[in-house]
């Protein structure tokens, strides 16, 4: 059985000889691991990198650790976020800040979303040669941010303190600039299955329920979501859902968006995302990412400790099938390579 088919039948809820394994693969850590940075201080320029330049750091990535799956991102050379900081739509994005009119929204979001498909194959070339390279044996996954993200971010279309506010007083406009994000959105989708992938994630943060209420979660995104994951299917890619914050309390929702997978935080401060307890709460029909510390146990520390928590995850959570081991956030600045090794060895030597 290769890799790919481990990482599939788990995210129908089966069981596989051994647990499949990868990693957080958003982030910095491997630029640094093709020694291009040491530190933030280069993340704008990293994001740049695109075409066979970042196939050749994905390769290197992959080739070194030899994840069942693949975690990718675009080439950021462009973004949403740079077209709503441009001058020239100032005017414009303070009209949507007032909250004018749904009609400034949608002509708006247009100008956001409305991306000329030369700029495609910049953003998404590395996935088609990594597709051709590996794409037989590997399980490949594309990741985006997601509408909230783009709507509540600090540099985002609301941001998040106006963004709150107009969740709370004017849900109705709320919702409609959200519906047309995730509707625009659908684009990418389209676009990124001409390029091999076999999955897509989209990043989903604000509204999990150390922030709002499961209620309002289910009253606002949730039917968005539902559409959402439903439409990706039907294009044709596995449906997955990386969520960030404490998630316990809407597991239940999460399941009933159609999504085939769902990634989620490692435990924080001010919430535990218990893997053991997410599992029962979702269930054995959607495959669950595990949430390895990636800024405690692998990060600071030993092979051991992370051996530990691979083991003491699948325990909890895998040995009925339907799980994949992996991290909980991407890997950090400075972890130790024998840790990584750790993480990818034990889940692929355990025997539920």
């Amino acid at each position: 059985m290769t890799p790919k088919e481990k990482v599939i039948r788990a995210l129908h809820g089966e069981r596989t000889e051994t647990v499949p394994v990868g990693l957080h693969g958003w982030g910095m850590y491997k630029f640094a691991h093709a020694g291009m940075l040491s530190d933030y201080s280069l993340e704008k320029e990293m994001w740049k990198v695109h075409g066979d330049d970042l196939l050749g750091i994905e390769s290197d990535f992959q080739d070194t650790f030899e994840p069942d799956f693949m975690q990718l991102a675009e080439a950021f050379f462009e973004s949403k976020k740079e077209i709503l900081r441009d001058p020239r739509h100032s005017g414009l994005l303070a009209a949507i800040r007032r909250l004018e009119s749904k009609g400034l929204v949608d002509e708006f979001l247009d100008l956001v979303y409305g991306e000329p498909d030369r700029l495609f194959e910049r953003k998404f070339g590395h996935m088609r040669g990594l597709s051709s390279r590996y794409g037989d044996d590997v399980f490949i996954v594309f990741t985006t941010e997601g509408p909230v993200h783009d709507l509540l971010d600090s540099d985002g279309i609301l941001g998040f303190e106006q963004g709150m506010v107009t969740l709370v007083q004017h849900p109705e406009l709320f919702v409609h600039i959200l519906e047309g994000m995730y509707r625009r959105q659908l684009r990418y989708v389209e676009k990124v299955k001409e390029y091999g992938v076999h999955a897509y994630s989209q990043s989903f943060s604000y509204l999990s329920s150390d922030l709002v209420s499961p209620e309002m979660y289910r009253q606002t995104v949730f039917p968005l979501q539902r559409e959402f994951y439903c439409e990706v299917e039907r294009l044709g890619l596995v449906p997955i859902m990386c969520s960030w914050g404490y998630v316990t309390p809407i597991v239940r929702y999460f399941r009933e968006t159609g999504i085939r997978g769902l990634m989620v935080e490692e435990s924080r401060k001010s919430f535990t995302n218990d893997i053991g307890e997410i599992r029962r709460e979702l269930g054995n029909e959607v495959g669950l990412f595990g949430n390895v510390s990636g800024e405690h146990t692998l990060l600071h520390g030993t092979a051991a400790d992370v051996r530990h928590e691979v083991e003491e995850q699948i325990r909890k959570a895998g040995m009925s099938g339907g799980f994949i081991v992996s991290t909980g956030t991407p890997i950090a600045f400075g972890t130790p390579p024998e840790n990584v090794h750790a993480l990818i060895d034990t889940a692929k030597g355990y025997v539920p």
